[in-house]
């Protein structure tokens, strides 16, 4: 599996879009190791081209917990897990042993 799309619930909408309320999107490496996991209050899901999008608030963050990002408005291919974040981008990155 190399990601996983889930949400509260999905509203089906013309042409193949879903609107996903409390979007959680997980990715994993090859060894099915968690590397992102994306949250969203909500999204447009587009099923034919298989892209995410949302003007919302959007929070970030790797599988160890390292790595936080957070903003507003974002755009994610499932094709090749590109994530783009619009605006209001904050990160925080913890260092030292976990």
């Amino acid at each position: 599996i190399k990601s996983v799309l889930s949400g509260a619930e999905a509203l089906p909408q013309p042409g193949g879009l879903l609107i996903v309320k409390q979007l959680k999107l997980e990715t994993f490496n090859l060894d099915g190791k968690l590397e992102i996991t994306i949250m969203a209050p909500e999204c447009i899901y587009d099923t034919f081209k298989g892209l995410a999008n949302s003007s919302g608030h959007l929070q970030v963050r790797t599988g160890d917990g390292r790595l936080r990002v957070e903003g507003d408005g974002f755009l994610w291919r499932q094709s090749d897990s590109f994530l783009k974040i619009s605006n209001n981008l904050l990160t925080v990155i913890q260092m030292g042993p976990k």
